[in-house]
């Protein structure tokens, strides 16, 4: 854990410096590349152990967090806390503890009130589903210090063309993958084996519930980079409430498929009230219309 999150320290620092590129080179040589070749070194020395896979993983992170601390060893001279990056920095962990609460308490309610069979159902249809939102993950990476820039630089016409063309490429792509998906659905689920096609609904339900997340591209994070965490964090605490709610009263009545109809209202919610709070705060038109 301790150096997982010295990673995805490092990760911020790299990010903000527009440096990725370099930071996932080091990953991939280093991280990945690392894994892969002490475990089969020790695998030759001592043989089929699995405790050398957990020893790979340690060195091949060890190494690439001292790459990383070597290459931005200029940022920890000092140290120096402010009240406003406090209070900045403790809205956004409480807005991240309710988005982590909104992805899984929904297979935590499913456990307690049906059983593992459900979950493994569920988990599957919601996986599968969720394979669009790679594109968005990938904006998600590049985009936030880009914003933070140029908004601060003042320059928010260009923020706003720069959301408005990203937003509309995300749609297009994640439709076309999803549509593929939807048509698609039953040999994908076999897949896994002919029992999960029973996750048809989870699948469909939180496929329309991605759509929605592409098709209003990076908002909370536009938020968060335009000095604004405390209302993220109210309108993800808000989603939270809403999904947990609708978890304890459709789980009982529809199953898994009401997890996953609770999982879609809540996430089209929240990603709803982030389009209009964006577009108050950029003026933005992504569709032209709205």
């Amino acid at each position: 854990i301790w150096l997982l999150s010295a990673e995805q320290l490092f990760f911020s620092i790299f990010r903000a410096r527009h440096h990725i590129k370099q930071f996932f080179i080091i990953k991939s040589i280093l991280g990945i590349g690392g894994i892969i070749l002490i475990s089969s070194l020790l695998y030759f020395i001592s043989g089929s152990i699995e405790v050398n896979i957990v020893i790979a993983a340690y060195l091949s992170a060890l190494m690439s967090c001292f790459v990383y601390f070597m290459l931005c060893k200029d940022m920890f001279s000092s140290l120096h806390m402010k009240k406003e990056f406090i209070t900045y920095s403790m809205a956004i962990i409480l807005g991240g503890v309710m988005s982590l609460l909104i992805n899984y308490i929904d297979i935590v309610m499913i456990e307690a009130m049906l059983s593992s069979k459900e979950v493994a159902l569920y988990k599957v249809g919601t996986d599968l589903a969720q394979t669009p939102s790679i594109f968005l993950r990938v904006v998600n990476t590049v985009f936030p210090p880009l914003i933070s820039k140029l908004y601060h630089e003042g320059k928010v016409d260009e923020v706003r063309k720069l959301y408005e063309k990203l937003t509309r490429y995300l749609v297009l792509v994640s439709s076309v993958v999803i549509v593929i998906i939807l048509i698609l659905w039953k040999p994908l689920l076999s897949l896994y084996g002919l029992e999960y096609i029973d996750a048809k609904m989870v699948l469909i339900y939180r496929s329309i519930g991605q759509l929605i997340n592409a098709s209003v591209g990076s908002v909370w994070y536009i938020v968060l980079m335009t000095g604004h965490p405390r209302i993220r964090f109210v309108g993800v605490l808000i989603s939270a409430i809403l999904n947990v709610s609708l978890n304890y009263l459709l789980i009982p009545v529809m199953g898994i498929e009401g997890a996953a109809l609770a999982s879609m209202c809540s996430t089209v919610f929240v990603n709803i009230l982030g389009f209009f709070i964006v577009k108050k705060i950029l003026k933005s038109k992504v569709y032209y219309f709205v």
